[in-house]
């Protein structure tokens, strides 16, 4: 798992008591303030909308059982909400800032829980399954229009802002430079563990598991 949970969590101590409640209360803000990131998406969701998500999202059973521990689970959620929103929000102004923004989402995201890899699979197949599935020309225009306003310049910017990020956290603000290549090493053995250890079955093996049988 990476750092940036404990980073985080070890800010409270430098003006709280140590104590239960400054161990949690870094979890706690951050597992609330996951509500306040909904906000951005008002346009999109609507009043009524926007107001039914953060009401589902508070009470949550995850979200309050998790936000209770000092644990990776809430920050990992407030991240990849921040790296969703900010991706949106540059699909939707064309801003350079957002996209600079959902890139440090994205490390931090990758900092905070090795599960970041399974997210960035679905986020990266997304957009080539729909281009591929949608029958739309209109839609496929759309994608087209998009990926040629993309300034590339920009791109690469948030490639450099996800990898120097990556590399400070995962060094421990380079005072452990070593950590870079065992985090690395962590990360090939888990996707070669995925693939090699025989828990990868055939589509029809997942589908049947929803059957009551």
């Amino acid at each position: 798992h990476g750092f940036v949970p404990w980073y985080l969590s070890a800010i409270p101590f430098f003006f709280l008591p140590v104590g239960i409640f400054a161990l949690r209360f870094a979890v706690a803000f951050i597992g609330s303030a996951t509500v306040l990131l909904l906000w951005p998406l008002r346009k999109w969701l609507g009043s009524k909308g926007l107001l039914a998500a953060a009401l589902f999202l508070a009470v949550s059973p995850s979200m309050v059982y998790y936000s209770r521990h000092a644990s990776q689970y809430p920050f990992f959620v407030f991240f990849l909400l921040f790296s969703l929103v900010a991706a949106a929000l540059y699909l939707q102004t064309r801003k350079n800032r957002h996209m600079l923004l959902a890139a440090l989402g994205a490390a931090l995201l990758l900092t905070t829980h090795d599960l970041a890899l399974i997210f960035f699979g679905i986020a990266a197949s997304f957009p080539l399954l729909l281009y591929y599935l949608d029958f739309s020309e209109k839609s496929r225009n759309r994608m087209k229009e998009t990926a040629k306003k993309t300034s590339k310049k920009v791109v690469f910017a948030s490639i450099l802002v996800f990898l120097i990020a990556t590399a400070l956290i995962m060094s421990c603000f380079l005072s452990n430079i070593p950590a870079l290549e065992e985090y690395s090493a962590s990360i090939d053995f888990q996707l070669q563990k995925s693939f090699n250890t025989g828990h990868n079955k055939p589509f029809q093996y997942y589908a049947l598991t929803f059957l009551p049988i």
